[in-house]
């Protein structure tokens, strides 16, 4: 099942002024690029894959920063408390907007707290169920939910996420009621799926995929070992 997309942005506290990217010495120091979510996940990947390009281009170093927690609070405070100077940048993502409406923590703005400097990417995020539940498809994973009521569970990473709204939206269309469990990361929510310890979760198409096709290497590989199939 497709959800909504997912658009990632690279923003930086606001205040600073645009020439200051735009000037010859810009960057004199190393620049951080906070990613409010673990290490290993859709977002940290697509991070890294910027810093690289960032160095390579400006010929400095454009470090990485990972700072999960609270729903990706503790990395969004960090970007606004840090100096307004464009040497510490926040890889943000859409879900922004409606934290601060459903987390009392949150008393940032997008608009007045950052300045937008790109949007990087766009992705989809899909349900990921393990095998063992017992429903093939969408319309009977809702009817199996609905007769097992507050039984069902589903992993989250922080109220305000956008795993949150996809998996907050599903529950009220289809009518369910399930047991949230929380994590710090995408990839450990989609280890326990995969290990049948949780029921569902709403992970991007990309890290699902990337997570998926480990798994099924090691399983591939482990039964080619007690096969006693080389790899050629």
């Amino acid at each position: 099942m497709a959800s909504p997309v997912l658009r990632t942005f690279l923003l930086s506290a606001t205040l600073w002024a645009g020439a200051v990217l735009a000037a010859d010495t810009y960057p004199i120091k190393p620049v951080r690029i906070i990613v409010p979510s673990g290490a290993g996940g859709a977002d940290d990947g697509v991070a890294r894959i910027l810093a690289a390009k960032l160095g390579e281009i400006y010929s400095q170093q454009f470090i990485v920063e990972n700072r999960p927690g609270a729903g990706g609070i503790l990395g969004h405070a960090l970007v606004i408390k840090a100096p307004p100077d464009g040497y510490t940048l926040l890889l943000g993502a859409r879900s922004m907007a409606g934290t601060r409406y459903v987390n009392a923590q949150v008393n940032s703005d997008v608009l007045r707290d950052y300045t937008p400097i790109s949007l990087l990417e766009h992705s989809h995020f899909v349900m990921l169920v393990h095998p063992s539940v017992p429903a093939r498809n969408v319309k009977d994973y809702i009817a199996l939910a609905r007769a097992r009521p507050g039984k069902m569970t589903y992993a989250s990473l922080g109220t305000g996420q956008t795993t949150y709204w996809c998996v907050t939206l599903f529950n009220s269309m289809a009518r369910i009621n399930a047991i949230e469990i929380p994590y710090k990361t995408g990839v450990s929510a989609i280890v326990d799926v995969i290990a049948g310890q949780v029921d569902y979760f709403f992970p991007s198409a990309v890290l699902a995929l990337a997570k998926l096709y480990a798994a099924w290497a090691a399983d591939f590989a482990r039964i080619a070992k007690d096969a006693g199939i080389k790899p050629q």
